[in-house]
């Protein structure tokens, strides 16, 4: 103190106790998005980072996470609310209660499988799918299995033959979400011909094509049945 006499024209009282506010410290607390396979909703799972002081005990939580639709998609944000503290320094901060964020929502796998229809034996491998049926799709979704080309093993007669269908694809407003196979096997039979023959022609021994036919050849009656 400078009061030109080396201070001693002044006492000095030291106070050694007062007070003083220490307030809370504004905490920042972000969330990372987690990727998930699609479900039919929007709901969305993330991770809760913040940037507390080194050492402070604290507990992120949060009550809700969305997708901005259900749809899948990469890079989609995800809106997270209800976000809050707790642990023994957690009254030393104050912490946002919202974040944003983006995740993905990948596609999902669904099993696609059909019948075939019976035939009778036609001279070719030929085969008609009778259903299609989709298992694993998400209940309520507009989806369904179409299209496909069908074939037998061989053009022979037989039971239990196998069918083999290709190019079967997806259709319906929710069929983006989804992947599915695009080939699928059944079986089915392959029965004989029945082959009609005239009475007359039975008892000649002689093929309703015969020219020799002559009841046939009047009625047209020269094909097989």
């Amino acid at each position: 103190m400078d009061d030109g006499n080396g201070g001693a024209n002044y006492a000095v009282t030291f106070v050694a106790d007062t007070t003083g506010e220490i307030t809370e410290k504004d905490l920042t607390v972000t969330a990372t998005g987690i990727n998930k396979v699609y479900d039919g909703t929007t709901a969305a799972t993330v991770t809760l980072s913040d940037d507390r002081v080194p050492g402070d005990v604290l507990v992120l939580n949060y009550t809700d996470a969305d997708f901005d639709d259900k749809n899948v998609g990469t890079g989609k944000d995800v809106s997270v609310s209800g976000i809050s503290i707790s642990g023994a320094d957690a009254g030393n901060y104050n912490a946002n209660t919202t974040a944003d964020t983006t995740a993905d929502i990948t596609l999902l796998a669904i099993t696609g499988s059909i019948t075939a229809d019976n035939k009778v034996y036609d001279n070719n491998n030929s085969a008609t799918i009778a259903t299609r049926t989709l298992t694993g799709a998400i209940v309520g979704d507009d989806v369904s299995y179409t299209g496909g080309t069908a074939t037998f093993d061989t053009e022979d007669v037989g039971t239990g033959k196998l069918v083999s269908a290709t190019d079967l694809s997806l259709s319906g407003a929710d069929s983006g979400n989804y992947t599915v196979n695009t080939t699928a096997n059944t079986t089915a039979d392959i029965t004989p011909r029945l082959r009609w023959q005239h009475l007359c022609c039975y008892i000649r021994k002689i093929s309703c094509r015969s020219s020799r036919c002559g009841r046939c050849k009047l009625y047209g009656w020269n094909s097989d049945f």
